[in-house]
């Protein structure tokens, strides 16, 4: 049994960029423990996911920055994970 305690508020995302920089991106994510639930790969790259919510900001700096401001952030909501 896992009480309240045990579960930490996230943010999902959806992040949508090119491939070119997809490829900068798997640091950033393993950095900021991102949890990629889904990708798409169409003419983009589109990606799900989640990260503790205390992390947010520094997190979509960190897009921000490593792909010029080229990526498009979407956070879709909360939730309470374990």
């Amino acid at each position: 049994f896992l009480s309240g305690a045990d579960k930490h508020p996230v943010a999902t995302y959806e992040l949508e960029c090119s491939y070119s920089d997809f490829q900068k991106l798997g640091t950033i994510f393993a950095q900021s423990s991102f949890r990629q639930s889904g990708a798409e790969y169409t003419d983009v790259v589109k990606i799900s996911g989640s990260i503790q919510r205390d992390g947010c900001v520094a997190f979509e700096d960190k897009l921000v920055q490593a792909t010029s401001g080229r990526i498009i952030i979407t956070k879709t909501g909360e939730k309470y994970d374990f």
